[in-house]
């Protein structure tokens, strides 16, 4: 026999609530009507000429100086140690477009419209939280920059994208909870609901920005893959780069100065040990890899708002 069901008042409200704000969500899917607050038109456009294969520089430069704020960013990152090795100044907004590419084009676009988000006056009560998650997608990035590195499986910039672009769901979902702010008044809740509902809200986002479908279907696919048999696992991708830089984003020290837990590490590396072999990673490898995403997080940390 079933326990008895019944529920207090209280949380009889919180179900109604929570879902409530489900069904909110489940007609901007069905509608297609999800963007991130502020997301400026001009940033749309600079995502369709990025998919576009006979766009050249000289276009996306142009769309991008429509933008000030997005330019000026652009021209930061060209000229920061982590994307300008060489230390030569990239002075106009076609070089600096040329340097860091395509890939942290979409990275800078989307920085500044999470900027925008986090200081917009009616997400002050979610900036902390909002803050929290953008940070999250930084240093998952720059891990998945590292890994990407050293395994070669992709781009090292592919690598940060993905980092950023799988945060963007949550994002979405965590400021639509802006208009019911009493869902955060009971522990829990909030979780649930971006668990539930951040994975198809990050779909729609990326098809609207028209995202390459690598990325789209990295994102999709990396948490499925915890779920699948080892022997009907497929050759290694971006998503396992995504799933590694997961696991590794939580021993992070927060700075360089702090120590790595070489135990909590092995002990990671013991029960994840099939990814880390169709990655051809070890434990040292990935050792370095946090250490060489240490050395720049920071930076990209500053130059993304987060």
């Amino acid at each position: 026999m079933s326990e008895p069901t019944n529920l207090s008042p209280i949380d009889e409200t919180w179900n109604r609530d929570a879902a409530t704000f489900g069904d909110m969500l489940a007609r901007d899917v069905a509608f297609g009507d999800i963007q991130l607050p502020g997301f400026p038109p001009v940033v749309l456009r600079v995502q369709q000429l990025l998919a576009d294969e006979n766009t050249d520089i000289h276009d996306i430069a142009e769309a991008i100086s429509l933008e000030p704020e997005l330019a000026m960013l652009v021209l930061r990152m060209a000229n920061a140690a982590a994307f300008n090795p060489s230390g030569i100044q990239a002075r106009d907004l076609r070089m600096g477009v040329q340097r860091v590419g395509t890939r942290m084009v979409r990275a800078a676009a989307l920085a500044m419209v999470v900027q925008r988000l986090r200081s917009a006056e009616e997400m002050r009560p979610l900036r902390d939280r909002l803050g929290a998650l953008w940070r999250r997608g930084v240093t998952v990035g720059s891990l998945a920059k590292a890994v990407a590195q050293k395994t070669r499986i992709a781009p090292a910039d592919s690598g940060l994208l993905i980092g950023l672009l799988h945060v963007v769901g949550r994002l979405y979902v965590l400021a639509r909870m802006h208009a019911m702010p009493h869902l955060f008044e009971q522990d829990g809740i909030p979780e649930r609901l971006l668990e539930r509902w951040s994975e198809t809200v990050t779909g729609v986002l990326l098809l609207k920005w028209e995202v390459p479908r690598e990325f789209c279907e990295a994102i999709e696919n990396f948490q499925r893959r915890w779920e699948t048999a080892d022997d009907e696992q497929g050759p290694a991708g971006l998503g396992d780069v995504l799933m590694v830089s997961q696991l590794l984003a939580d021993l992070m020290p927060p700075s360089r100065a702090d120590y790595l837990d070489q135990m909590q590490l092995a002990q990671v590396c013991l029960l994840h040990e099939p990814l880390l072999v169709r990655l051809n990673l070890d434990r040292e490898a990935c050792s370095d890899a946090i250490h060489t995403a240490l050395e720049e997080v920071q930076q990209l940390r500053a130059l993304f708002g987060a």
